[in-house]
């Protein structure tokens, strides 16, 4: 079990990587690597020198190797998990979604909008950890998304190619069906 984005401050407590990954190593036999860097550099400055780093190389290298990953997919709410761990201010996930029509994060890496395309933020500079590009080949990407705030989300991610299997409610299932349908019924009308 590798963890493929750096570590968060202990109130994250049970959504830290790291301790997934342990837990799992520990409940199935198998063995967990760590990577030795925070998930959110405070500046891109930051970000490059961790990503320079032959631990974080070679640990995300034994990531990107993986059969299988396990992903979450974040809304850009300003009450999001990301903010209220302090990783970005509500003005940044705003403008991100105002400016670049950004809906979701892929794993806290990468951020998208409602077609799919990633979008370069000024969040994005800050993440250490693989982006949406490093897990197209691996075997089974498995998205988990459970809040009834995620819709807009899922559907962008998916939307990415990079998901094979996605975990949520029926309720977001429903929802994402009627928003692409929706959304293919008003593209339909407008050619």
């Amino acid at each position: 079990f590798v963890c493929g984005i750096g570590g968060i401050h202990p109130r994250g407590g049970m959504f830290n990587a790291d301790h997934i990954c342990r837990q799992f190593a520990k409940k199935y036999g198998g063995t967990s690597e760590t990577l030795y860097a925070p998930a959110y550099a405070e500046n891109r400055e930051q970000k490059v020198a961790f990503m320079q780093n032959a631990t974080v190389k070679q640990t995300l290298d034994l990531a990107r190797k993986a059969d299988v990953a396990l992903v979450g997919i974040g809304d850009m709410s300003e009450n999001s998990y990301m903010v209220d761990l302090g990783w970005f201010t509500p003005e940044e996930v705003v403008q991100s979604r105002l400016m670049q029509g950004v809906v979701g994060d892929f794993a806290g890496y990468d951020f998208f909008d409602i077609h799919g395309a990633v979008a370069n933020t000024v969040m994005s500079d800050r993440v250490i950890g693989l982006g949406i590009e490093e897990f197209r080949p691996i075997a089974e990407v498995i998205a988990i998304a459970a809040e009834n705030s995620k819709p807009l989300a899922l559907l962008g991610a998916l939307r990415t190619g990079a998901i094979d299997v996605i975990a949520t409610s029926v309720s977001n299932a429903l929802t994402v069906l009627n928003l692409d349908e929706q959304m293919h019924d008003d593209n339909s009308s407008k050619a």
